[in-house]
């Protein structure tokens, strides 16, 4: 049988994927045995393009090493894996989750197109470049069943198409309701927000130009009742003008749409603390609000000005911990920089623990940053 990874970051063991680091962890209380067992398999998985049967898994792990004593406890654990859904029997599966076939639709693809490198590829989908002409384009395929993953690829042709005049995201080139696959534009001179901010030092002004851009993208959603709903550094590219470009709308929707209950998606590091569970970490199912993109957004912007992410953990209860325990630290009385002291009474507000006290949302909080940052310092 062949197993694989199944993103689904309600368990315990996801992959910060603004790092780039993996955190693992089955259960706090195992032995540290079973626990590094648990990481390994997981290392192992998560960094697989193929699907890998148990007596690999074992063999990559242990080596020769037949000792009856490891394959029942590795045995033990993989099985707990499956049983929570961390991995999945790909055979089992593939025909019910698994059923788009990708080879299949990149060869139709390839009577027009020129495949090109995969940059993404996970459970749920794969992203490539593809070429015509001499230009670069962006492919991407959902693997769900049409249940998940159909209704998702056509409702970010629909976001896609609506919002290209708001000149925000890449446009959309080809949609495909029978293959489940979109085409969107290449955007080449962008690179992903965090790689621009370690590229180079930031100054001050670099700094707030990016957060005021990023903030004004947000608008343009707002301003048209659309929520993105999947907020985070990987889905924002900037050029080197500082202008910013959004990705990945698959997940947002239209305010006023009521058809649907929509929870806010977020990575985990993202998770507002109003939706951490009291006893464990666990994303409370709830419709997304207001206040939720602006505490994300309120993140970001940190990080910005502050080079480093504000909540981190290596472990669930850790991360859980430090998102809930979270403060911004006050500037001291006697401190003169107005940079920070603004910054101090902006990111409070907009990343508080308690929702009621942020800003009401993306716009205020807009307003607010252009009255802390350009105002008041002129």
């Amino acid at each position: 049988m062949k197993y694989q990874l199944l993103n689904n970051y309600d368990l315990a063991v996801y992959q910060d994927e603004d790092s780039g680091s993996i955190a693992y962890l089955l259960n706090e209380t195992k032995k540290q045995k079973q626990y590094k067992i648990t990481k390994t398999i997981y290392s192992i998985l998560s960094n697989l393009k193929t699907p890998l049967s148990k007596e690999e898994c074992y063999k990559i792990l242990f080596g020769d090493n037949c000792s009856p004593e490891y394959w029942e406890l590795f045995s033990k654990l993989f099985s707990d894996l499956i049983e929570n859904k961390i991995i999945v029997d790909f055979n089992k599966n593939k025909s019910k989750d698994f059923s788009v076939d990708i080879e299949k639709v990149e060869r139709k693809i390839e009577q027009k197109f020129v495949l090109s490198d995969i940059i993404h590829e996970s459970s749920k989908s794969r992203v490539r470049k593809i070429i015509q002409n001499d230009k670069i384009y962006i492919l991407k395929i959902h693997k769900l069943s049409a249940k998940k993953g159909f209704p998702q690829i056509a409702n970010e042709d629909t976001i896609l198409r609506r919002i290209e005049k708001l000149n925000i995201a890449p446009i959309v080139s080809q949609y495909s309701s029978e293959f489940h696959y979109i085409i969107i534009g290449y955007l080449d001179a962008y690179i992903p927000i965090r790689a621009h901010i370690v590229k180079q030092e930031k100054s001050i002004e670099d700094k707030i130009k990016i957060s005021l851009n990023i903030l004004k993208a947000y608008v343009k959603l707002f301003n048209v009742g659309i929520f993105h709903n999947d907020i985070h550094l990987s889905n924002i590219l900037v050029n080197e003008s500082h202008d910013i470009k959004l990705l990945d709308f698959e997940h947002s929707f239209f305010r006023n749409d009521k058809s649907e209950k929509r929870t806010n998606v977020a990575v985990n590091q993202y998770i507002p603390p109003e939706r951490i569970g009291a006893s464990s970490f666990k994303k409370i199912s709830s419709d997304n609000t207001l206040k939720s993109e602006v505490y994300q957004i309120g993140l970001i912007i940190y990080l910005i000005f502050k080079e480093k992410f504000p909540v981190f953990g290596n472990t669930w209860s850790e991360l859980k911990e430090s998102i809930q325990n979270f403060r911004m630290t006050k500037p001291k009385e006697c401190y003169n920089d107005k940079t920070q002291i603004n910054l101090y009474n902006f990111l409070n507000q907009a990343m508080n623990n308690n929702p009621n006290l942020r800003y009401k949302n993306i716009l205020e909080m807009y307003i607010n940053f252009k009255k802390f940052f350009y105002e008041k310092n002129s």
